[in-house]
């Protein structure tokens, strides 16, 4: 009767381990002397199964059993995946707009300045600064301008001033023809002011222009009383409906006319 006792005591206590998780080898306590030793019962081992915890093809990322761990799915697809997903965290940032080139140099030829070559300065896609100096085919000159590209190219806005010192232009003068006689123009001097409509194309680091408007031209002809061999009353005014010509030993003629010019700009930076 006690050797059925510790055998059943035996039995139980195996089982606790094993429902407990705990995977020992219980020992029951030595038999007495002249007491037969009866082995323990102990519980069989669960048979493992890989399915419990390696997903089948059919079922790619299935969990294991209750008792297993988790399988997580691998694989270049699911690199990809998880490495497009978004950082929620991540700081937005924003859209970076192509740099533009602040500085340049220009060159353009038109009327009534010439031929002019100027320094450019862009501190923004819309505004355009100029300034520099120039030839009519007689004398220096210089000329400062504002432009608006209100789109950055496009349909574009200028106005400048400008003066050309004293040279002679009876040649041009004579070429496009006078009613006062070519001589009159051997020391011409003129400030002048335009005002044009323009269209500028370029690909940002070289832009292609042309101008046209109005401009207003005020110009004095040197030693006019001399060249004309007469003596003329002081402050002598002689005015039609575009030009007014006043007469004090130099003469000041004032007009208005079309224009235009032709040009580039290669931005440097």
């Amino acid at each position: 009767m006690v050797f059925r006792v510790g055998a059943v005591a035996a039995a139980c206590l195996g089982a606790q381990a094993f429902s407990d998780g705990a995977w020992a080898q219980v020992v029951p306590n030595e038999p007495e002397r002249g007491e037969t030793m009866v082995p323990p019962v102990v519980a069989p081992s669960p048979t493992f199964d890989e399915s419990m915890t390696t997903p089948g093809p059919e079922t790619p990322g299935a969990a294991a059993g209750p008792s297993g761990p988790i399988a997580w799915p691998t694989g270049p697809a699911v690199v990809d995946e998880l490495v497009a997903q978004p950082d929620a965290n991540a700081p937005i940032q924003p859209r970076k707009l192509p740099r533009i080139s602040h500085l340049g140099l220009m060159g353009d030829v038109g009327t009534p300045e010439g031929m002019n070559a100027s320094l450019v300065l862009r501190p923004w896609r819309w505004l355009h600064l100029a300034g520099g100096v120039g030839h009519n085919g007689a004398a220096a000159g210089y000329r400062g301008g504002v432009t608006l590209v209100p789109w950055g190219t496009g349909l574009s806005l200028t106005a400048e001033a400008g003066y050309n010192g004293p040279g002679n232009l009876s040649g041009a003068a004579a070429l496009v023809g006078t009613p006062i006689g070519a001589d009159l123009f051997r020391r011409v001097s003129y400030t002048y002011a335009n005002f044009h409509l323009g269209y500028e194309r370029g690909n940002g680091r070289v832009a292609f222009f042309v101008h046209a408007g109005l401009s207003f031209v005020r110009a004095t002809l040197g030693d006019f009383a001399t060249t004309l061999g007469r003596d003329l009353t002081p402050n002598t005014v002689t005015s039609s409906s575009k030009t007014t010509v006043t007469v004090n030993g130099d003469a000041t003629v004032r007009g208005a006319g079309v224009s235009g010019k032709l040009g580039f700009v290669v931005y440097l930076d």
